[in-house]
């Protein structure tokens, strides 16, 4: 088994309402090419996801960020959900 260690998937990534009083309310991703998805962990708000399907829960790290995985067979579809400014989502 390879193990590389953490590596982030974006540099630069924004995101933003376009205007003023607006919220974000979900963030969904796709990672695809699974090998072993008990052991790909996507980290939400300090708080390891299993890319495994069914996995759900809210984040621990202060900003309180629902996530659900669904998996097709080697590609996981990651949903995070919270009404927030687009600051908490960077």
């Amino acid at each position: 088994m390879f193990d590389a260690g953490a590596a982030p998937l974006f540099s630069g990534a924004s995101i933003s309402t376009g205007e003023s009083g607006q919220a974000i309310t979900q963030v969904q991703l796709t990672v695809d090419h699974l090998a072993d998805g008990a052991n790909e962990i996507l980290m939400v708000d300090n708080t390891a996801v299993a890319l495994t399907d069914q996995t759900s829960g809210t984040s621990t790290g202060g900003n309180a960020i629902a996530y659900g995985v669904s998996v097709t067979g080697t590609t996981a579809t990651v949903t995070l959900s919270k009404s927030a400014s687009a600051s908490h989502w960077q």
